[in-house]
């Protein structure tokens, strides 16, 4: 037989140790108005564009494959992303591998170099971790089209 009070009780405490997390992450991230403005913007303009191409069928080509048929490393971006709105991880690895096998990294490290910005852990995020990720991503470009 279920125990329905240590059932309830457990729940209580589940979303507790939740609660309190997300409001640690939460006033965290609000110290930093500023990185959380950028953020902001950054993802309503994506969504947006998002809808906008899903919708209409039209989006921005990439003007490096345009013009010299190579793809960038940023190329399959915005298939990438709307695969992923859609839930279809296997369509979305395949837009842009890179950015599928990195991207829970780089949001992670952009949120360690942006919530202490004169802290030793922003300090290394900023000085080795996103140049190396750039250099990643350049190397994989080169990948990509060999």
């Amino acid at each position: 037989m279920i125990n329905l009070t240590a059932s309830i009780e457990n729940n209580r405490k589940n979303n507790d140790t939740i609660w309190s997390c997300l409001t640690f992450l939460l006033r965290n991230v609000l110290k930093n108005t500023d990185s959380v403005k950028r953020a902001g913007i950054i993802a309503l303009f994506g969504l947006g564009y998002g809808c906008f191409a899903d919708i209409t069928g039209i989006s921005v080509p990439c003007p490096i494959r345009y013009f010299t048929g190579i793809l960038c490393p940023g190329c399959g971006i915005t298939t990438f992303f709307l695969s992923l709105a859609q839930g279809d991880l296997n369509n979305a690895k395949q837009a842009n591998a890179f950015i599928f096998y990195t991207l829970p990294l780089f949001i992670a490290f952009y949120y360690l170099g942006a919530v202490g910005p004169h802290s030793r852990v922003s300090f290394l995020v900023n000085r080795f971790f996103m140049p190396l990720y750039l250099a990643a991503l350049i190397a994989f470009g080169i990948y990509r089209n060999i």
